[in-house]
């Protein structure tokens, strides 16, 4: 089986840290530090191509690459076959001169190379191991090499010895070994195991095991066997069936259409003829078991087998049975006393071997088996129920298989696991036709068992939510049971609403479940529907950007509060507080809207109702931002995140995460950003859930300067939902993006017809926050023009931000009473805007607007926002012909934030500038202290030397004695007394002699 991790293309998919590590020891080894590394990995999952990969580049540097690979045919084995296959190889390409050179005297080690003629078979193997030790080393010498030798499993015990001998002799030799090793292939008894204690010993060898591939470099892998990037639901196909193998990958991709979406139910044939061709050279007991075990489904454990096998292999030839599974690379030992397949492709192979008929008795066996383990341990009930669910389903055990199915999802709502709970739930739901009646219960436990389907569904991002209420309402009577018909009808409004967000029309389902409840006016389902209602009627307010709240919203706002505190039921108030405080936010009382959400999170949290919970921490981030407290924004964020996944909630805890990565990002705590969303995106989610995650990554890596990986993530964001989605400001992400990667134009002309629309409408913060976008790229459009001379191009830019800025200034706020300037994050964003004008206009003096943006981005702590406007600041300092000291200070402040941020792109822009103002960015180090030789230095004092230091590094006055915590006048004074003493005219002959002094 090959090895292959690519497809044409020729491009290595993942292994970034293995090809460096590897890299690594091959260049030292190239100066004299020879190093033997074991590359290990199960067959397929791509160690001989990442040898390749690295050897090639090795290759392409000068350097010899000898490569030999070990042969399995039968039983048996040719002596020094990989030796023999390497050297034969280098003597047929290089020059006649060069291997007479090499070869002198070594003429017996012939008989191992064809190339060279047979001469005599008489040499015994003790002579051949120096010679071809000699040999090696001979080449080596002439240039650095690197011998690979693959499949060592296969080794004979002539190539071992020889391998050891070349190890043992490592002695600064320019040369490297590498071998790739299977996992499996190495039965007991194998001479490899012994070969692998050895030379673990030896100075200069390591180790590296090669895992599968990882989601991301599954993506790659796939998007080079396609030639285009792969959509979510290919590669979570791909990897449900490879399980990350990169040889299975190729082979499952390999013959897909370019414009593949999905894997077909039927396997390529090429991978099935490769997965069975192991289970075929197996005896029939053991391929018997390696069936019944692809049935199970999962490992399975001695016991189980034992009994699931009764009557197909006698009991006491288990044990071997299963030894020659393993050693034929078919199964493994995973656990305890515990089986399953190296590759569990294999299984579903297997598995589709037999019949419906033949299935059936095996999964009643496994059934068997199953419940006699949790009648020994009570313990494990929960954690089988999935199990027996299905086996019994197989088995055609409808009644045994609804009831496991039921305990399966209470037992992960238990673990809080939504997604499991959900997928119990929905296997119920189908079974229920095949039920007996006295096993599932009566049409109103069916619409329980839908809405609980439902609700579950929810959390978890579920697709086939309104499908399932809708069953439900089709079974309910609206006349005899309307509160419950109300319940239904609430849940089928929202939920149409989640799947669809850009209609946001109110669904007539809401107006008809308040409706329903008229005759019940102190009901909790009253409460719960207006409360809906209202969540509803917002947000198409909200789409229509109307600066007042109709009267008829608020009515519905209070009676749902008034109904709500009449019924006493907690989970209704906690519904209606969280939708009187969402009002409150909208109608810009972010304040009082805070209180009333917070409320109801806390009620929630404490009546499990997890719905609500989530509504209500998106509204208390929501307000935290409008009041500007984004520092607030990011803990509650990470705490709540917390909650809601422990409480099952993956999709909107999903969404909160990524409003809470949003503010970290801002703030400059970029690693716990990171974390957050590598949360938020090890799982699939749907919808704008999904998209905010997507977007907060992507601005994320643009800004880290990765601008590969951000349009990936913003492309998926874009497959989520429309770049016009009201929730999310798509828009401003895609502008950033492309202004981050030179394309300023294509950016101004998708923001401005968006951006005009909107402040057409009204001016608010997020608006100013596009607008500033806007002006970015204006800018870098208009000074790009300027030094083409493009004066067109420029006035066209330039009076494009005018208008843009004009209507900004004139459009009415979106309320009274709001003001710019008392919004320390509004007032920010306009004073990046004003700096992006003046640069855009190419204005004199740009350097006091900059300045005033980098503070009032230093004081609400948005640290990449502060580092942009220092380094713009810098660069209007220089064209202003500031003094170099102020410069230095704004660019050293910039390049520091940059560097402590990994802003990449930011850290090459001010090591540029620095360069060309001729400023150093290096950080002071300690005093200089004086030797004997140095006696010119002894006479300065520990400060005058401190002082000194910053000196050499190229400080100004200002910045020591802040560094330092004293005045600039004392820094002056000593400043004088090191110039004095040293004898030197000024600060910079100062800083030149510590150096000189230093290096001598």
């Amino acid at each position: 089986m090959g090895n292959g991790a690519v497809a044409a293309g020729g491009l290595l998919a993942g292994r970034v840290a293995e090809q460096r590590r590897l890299a690594e020891v091959l260049s030292a080894s190239a100066e004299g530090l020879p190093a033997a590394v074991l590359v290990h990995g199960e067959a397929g999952v791509g160690k001989t191509r990442l040898v390749r990969e690295v050897t090639g580049q090795y290759r392409a540097g000068g350097r010899e690459v000898l490569k030999g690979t070990c042969v399995h045919f039968g039983a048996s084995s040719v002596p020094f076959a990989p030796l023999v296959q390497a050297l034969d190889s280098w003597a047929l390409q290089v020059a006649p001169a060069v291997r007479s050179a090499v070869l002198e005297d070594c003429h017996e080690v012939s008989v191992l190379l064809p190339s060279m003629g047979f001469q005599s078979s008489d040499v015994p193997e003790s002579r051949l191991l120096p010679l071809v030790d000699r040999v090696v080393q001979r080449i080596a010498a002439r240039q650095p090499t690197v011998l690979v030798v693959d499949d060592l499993q296969w080794a004979d015990v002539s190539s071992l010895d020889m391998l050891a001998y070349l190890i043992a002799g490592f002695r600064g030799q320019n040369l490297a070994l590498v071998v790739t090793i299977r996992e499996e292939d190495r039965p007991v008894g194998h001479p490899l195991h012994g070969w692998l204690a050895d030379v673990r010993r030896l100075p200069g060898v390591s180790e590296m095991m090669l895992a599968r591939l990882d989601s991301d470099e599954a993506t790659q892998q796939i998007a080079a066997l396609l030639g285009r990037p792969p959509g979510e639901e290919l590669v979570a196909d791909v990897l449900k069936r490879s399980g990350g193998n990169a040889y299975f990958t190729e082979l499952l991709v390999h013959d897909l259409p370019p414009d593949a979406v999905r894997l077909s139910d039927a396997l390529p044939h090429a991978l099935r003829e490769a997965l069975l061709a192991r289970w075929h050279s197996l005896s029939e007991p053991a391929r018997l078991l390696a069936q019944l075990l692809a049935v199970g489904g999962r490992p399975a454990t001695y016991a189980t087998l034992g009994a699931v096998s009764d009557g197909v292999v006698p009991i006491g030839d288990l044990p071997a049975v299963l030894r020659e599974a393993v050693e034929g690379g078919v199964a493994q030992v995973v656990g305890d006393d515990t089986y399953w397949f190296r590759h569990p492709l294999l299984a579903e192979v297997l598995a589709g071997t037999l019949t419906k008929q033949e299935l059936a008795p095996v999964h009643a066996a496994y059934a068997e088996a199953l419940e006699a383990s949790v009648a020994v341990r009570p313990d494990l009930a929960g954690p089988l129920s999935a199990d027996l669910a299905v086996h019994h389903e197989a088995a055609g055990h409808l009644d045994q298989a609804f009831a496991f199915s039921i305990r399966a999802a209470d037992y992960a709502h238990e673990l809080h696991a939504s997604t499991m709970e959900a997928a119990q739930l929905m296997r119920a739901c189908a079974l229920w036709e095949g039920v007996s009646e006295g096993a599932r219960g009566s049409t109103d436990d069916q619409i329980a068992l839908l809405l609980r389907t439902s609700q579950v569904g929810e959390q978890a991002g579920v697709l086939e939510n309104t499908e399932i209420l809708d069953r439900a309402l089709s079974l309910v009577d609206p006349q005899r049971q309307p509160l419950l018909t109300s319940t239904l009808l609430a849940e089928r409004g929202n939920n149409a609403w989640l799947h669809d967000p850009a209609n946001t029309h109110v669904r007539p389902e809401l107006l008809e479940a308040v409706r329903l409840t008229e005759p019940f006016p102190d009901s909790a389902e009253r409460a719960v529907a207006l409360a809906h209602l209202v969540a509803a009627e917002l947000w198409q307010q909200w789409d229509l950007r109307s600066r007042e709240m109709p009267a008829h919203i608020l009515a519905h706002v209070g009676e749902a509060v008034e109904v709500a505190e009449r019924c006493g039921s907690a989970a209704a108030l906690a519904r209606a507080l969280y939708c009187r405080g969402r009002y409150l936010c909208d109608d810009h009382q972010s304040s009082e809207g805070l209180a009333d959400v917070e409320a109801a999170y806390l009620l929630a949290r404490k009546t499990g109702h997890v719905a609500t919970m989530e509504m209500a921490a998106i509204w208390q981030v929501n307000a935290l931002l409008d009041l500007g407290r984004i520092v607030e924004v990011a803990q509650l964020g990470k705490t709540v995140v917390k909650e809601l996944f422990a409480a099952g909630s993956t999709q909107w805890g999903c969404f909160v995460a990524a409003m809470a990565a949003e503010a970290l990002l801002e703030l400059g705590r970029w690693p716990e950003c990171d974390d957050l969303l590598r949360q938020a995106l090890s799982a699939s989610r749907i919808g704008i859930a999904g998209a905010n995650v997507r977007q907060a990554a992507a601005s994320l890596a643009a800004r880290r300067g990765e601008s590969a990986v951000a349009q990936q993530h913003m492309d998926r964001a874009l497959e989520l939902v429309s770049i016009d989605f009201v929730g999310l400001d798509m828009h401003s992400t895609l502008v950033e993006l492309l202004v981050g990667r030179g394309d300023p134009e294509q950016a101004l002309e998708l923001i401005q017809p968006v951006l005009k629309e909107r402040l057409a409408l009204l001016v608010d913060r997020d608006a100013d926050y596009v607008l500033l976008w806007a002006a970015r790229a204006a800018a870098d459009v208009a000074e790009a023009a300027r030094d083409r001379r493009e004066v067109e191009t420029e006035q066209k830019a330039t009076h494009l931000l005018d208008e843009l800025v004009a209507i900004a200034e004139t459009t009415p706020l979106a309320r009274h009473g709001l003001s710019v300037e008392a919004d320390p994050v509004w007032s920010a964003y306009r004073a990046t805007t004003s700096a992006e004008t003046e640069r855009c206009h190419g204005s004199a003096g740009q350097a006091a607007a900059w300045e005033r943006a980098a503070g009032k981005h230093r004081d609400i702590g948005f640290r990449w926002f502060e580092a942009m406007a220092c380094w713009r600041q810098a660069q209007a300092l220089l064209s202003e012909g500031a003094a170099r000291s102020m410069v230095a200070e704004r660019l050293r402040l910039a390049h520091a934030i940059a560097v402590n941020l990994g802003a990449q792109p930011l850290v090459a822009e001010t090591e540029s500038l620095a360069r060309a103002a001729r400023i150093s960015l290096a950080e002071p180090g300690g005093p200089v202290e004086p030797s004997k030789q140095q006696s010119v230095l002894a006479a300065l004092t520990s400060r005058e030397r401190e002082v000194l230091g910053h000196l050499v590094a190229g400080r100004t006055n200002a910045e020591i004695a802040r560094d330092l915590f004293i005045s600039d006048k004392t820094v002056s004074v000593h400043v004088t007394n090191v110039l004095r003493k040293t004898g030197t005219a000024n600060r910079v002959e100062a800083a030149s002699l510590a150096r000189r002094l230093e290096l001598s």
